[in-house]
């Protein structure tokens, strides 16, 4: 099972976002172990992964583990449009010795319950008793994972270990808790809802904001752990408050601008995404020092 603070990983290119950058891949693991996270999200919606072709995912997935020497868990997101792919990356990355494998549904078009039970199982059967995770994103993915859905797929295959809900839906994440299926768990994917989220149950996050500032993060963890729930109410709110700096306009720039005035330069974002304007990045400077984030 995942606990604590999990990084969304974020993918490194080169200049203009021409290349992978497989070196400051190195040093971005690097950083985020060091801070006691609990695992790594490859290739997810913040690692880019519908901008990666499918040998830059491949070389992405391998070399995450690699780096991570088992030190953390590395948990793989598999999705691609197509099952075929998506069945593909997902045995690739049980090949190379991920801790496990996560996967949006079928994106873009709608799918109906049948569709995506029969896209993940499989990827459940594709990873052959490893863990497996669904991860709910509607507002990206366009198809909603039902509570429906997570029963049958739960009862068909015990590996299914729980869901990444990054809906920000509290109801709904009360309601997947509450199901009480056997060796599952809820995941929180919405920043804002951490300390809610913690106090319905849920043991794990994961987070595009810890890339840069899995301090803050981890505040709200210790804090509630250590049954403070004043000072984890207050580290809840130093987080919301980054997180609406980070998520607001070009998100995927800014969390890559936050970590280069960290120290932590991990290139630039792929096109079509750009990169921020520099009005765009005085203002993010001047609110991470605001915040005492940057000196």
């Amino acid at each position: 099972m995942l606990s604590g603070v999990v990084p969304a990983l974020m993918t490194p290119f080169t200049a203009g976002g021409e290349k992978y950058d497989r070196n400051r891949l190195r040093g971005l693991c690097e950083h985020l172990i060091s801070s006691r996270v609990g695992g790594l999200f490859v290739t997810g919606t913040t690692g880019e992964f519908i901008a990666l072709s499918p040998e830059e995912r491949r070389q992405v997935i391998e070399d995450a583990v690699e780096f991570a020497g088992g030190r953390t868990k590395v948990i793989i997101h598999a999705c691609s449009y197509n099952t075929m792919e998506s069945v593909a990356l997902a045995e690739f990355a049980c090949r190379v010795g991920a801790d496990g494998v996560g996967s949006l549904p079928p994106y873009f078009h709608p799918m109906d319950e049948e569709a995506q039970f029969a896209f993940f199982s499989r990827m459940c059967e594709a990873v052959k008793g490893k863990p497996f995770y669904l991860y709910n994103l509607p507002a990206y993915a366009a198809n909603e994972i039902s509570l429906s859905l997570i029963r049958r797929l739960k009862a068909a295959f015990p590996h299914l270990k729980g869901i990444k809900d990054s809906s920000g839906d509290l109801e709904r994440m009360k309601n997947e808790l509450e199901m009480g299926l056997p060796d599952f768990q809820v995941i929180s994917g919405a920043d804002h809802r951490t300390l809610d989220a913690l106090r319905l149950g849920a043991k794990a996050s994961v987070t595009s904001t810890a890339n840069a500032f899995p301090e803050v993060f981890q505040a709200v963890y210790d804090a509630f752990n250590s049954g403070n729930i004043q000072r984890a109410e207050q580290a809840q709110e130093r987080l919301t408050a980054l997180t609406k700096i980070l998520m607001s306009g070009r998100y995927l720039a800014t969390y890559k601008t936050a970590l280069r005035l960290r120290g932590i330069d991990i290139g630039t974002v792929r096109p079509p995404h750009r990169e921020l304007t520099d009005s765009e990045a005085h203002k993010l400077t001047v609110s991470l020092k605001d915040m005492g984030l940057i000196p």
